[in-house]
């Protein structure tokens, strides 16, 4: 059974409004492919997931399955992944489920050596996606499981320091936060399932609220997307019953 593809399109120079899609490699064993990063010319990393895992593939469809996570009652979900200026790739993996036992923010090396950086679940949670700054940490929303959510600088060796905490309660949307072109983190909080805000926060730890609150009509932790476009406007989707699209 033919689990997942990764595909690539190309630009057809007699027709460059019809573009054709090439199958560069066909996912037959190793699960289904989510993320997937170009870390340098030619060369991508990506996750699976089922068992979750680390490949890397060439646009020649040369694939390496680099790691699989280790296994766990609970399932283990891998998130990621962001290129960082040290010349790793970073991501972050926990456990399913209503307590974390495990979790560890994890960076693979050019030449694809994987180094874990594990967090104790129970007291320290886990962070989320990372994004990369100009000064050379990494920051994420870090926190545990129905507990206290901070945002966090991290240092490249998996060190972190909480600089803001969330206060009333909910939890970040997923793979929303981002460097906006004013050098702040711009994320969507969810409140609810059905009231979500928009947050900014410096990379000191200065926070507020863009807008408060705004109904959605019912989404989940991953249905949420949040952008700044080049007009310096933010753009948003909200599924199920939310607005398909809006500026802020």
């Amino acid at each position: 059974m033919i689990a997942g593809i990764l595909m690539v399109a190309v630009m057809l120079p007699a027709q460059p409004s019809q573009p054709t899609i090439k199958l560069i490699y066909t996912f037959r064993t190793f699960g289904i492919p989510t993320a997937i990063v170009e870390v340098s010319p030619g060369k991508f990393l990506g996750l699976i997931v089922t068992p979750p895992g680390i490949f890397s593939i060439t646009s020649d469809g040369s694939y390496v399955n680099l790691y699989t996570f280790p296994s766990n009652p609970s399932s283990i979900g891998a998130i990621g992944l962001t290129p960082a200026l040290n010349a790793q790739t970073y991501g972050s993996a926990q456990n399913s489920g209503p307590v974390t036992i495990f979790s560890e923010l994890f960076s693979v090396a050019p030449n694809g050596k994987l180094t874990t950086h594990a967090y104790n679940g129970s007291t320290q949670g886990g962070p989320n996606i990372p994004v990369q700054h100009p000064d050379n940490y990494l920051y994420s929303i870090f926190g545990i499981e129905g507990g206290s959510q901070t945002f966090s600088r991290l240092g490249y060796s998996g060190d972190f320091t909480p600089l803001y905490t969330f206060t009333g309660g909910g939890y970040p949307a997923f793979d929303t936060m981002f460097l906006s072109t004013q050098g702040d983190f711009f994320g969507v909080w969810l409140t609810t399932n059905t009231v979500a805000g928009i947050y900014r926060v410096s990379p000191t730890g200065s926070f507020s609220w863009l807008v408060p609150s705004f109904p959605t009509g019912g989404i989940n932790n991953e249905s949420v997307g949040l952008l700044q476009a080049s007009n310096g406007k933010l753009y948003g989707t909200l599924p199920q019953n939310g607005p398909g699209a809006g500026s802020i």
